[in-house]
């Protein structure tokens, strides 16, 4: 996001991280999809706005597919001396 507020053009950022992954791909997508603006004051709030965003979509995926709300696999809650 900061990059796309200060002009950087979407297609050097995605070169610049190519391979990096698809999740970098889609968080440049979301950043360059937000409006640009041209004060220092209104790029910092989207700049603050997407980084809580981004902020709050990790902690709710985490908090769905924790390890605690995955299903283990039988093997694992057997006892070897059984």
């Amino acid at each position: 996001m900061k990059g796309h507020q200060k002009g950087y053009p979407m297609k050097e950022m995605m070169a610049t991280y190519s391979g990096a992954g698809d999740t970098i791909d889609q968080l440049i997508m979301v950043a360059y999809d937000s409006p640009r603006y041209s004060t220092e004051e209104s790029q910092q709030k989207a700049i603050g706005k997407y980084r809580d965003k981004v902020y709050l979509e990790c902690v709710s995926d985490h908090k769905i597919n924790s390890p605690s709300r995955v299903a283990m696999p039988h093997s694992l809650y057997t006892n070897p001396t059984e």
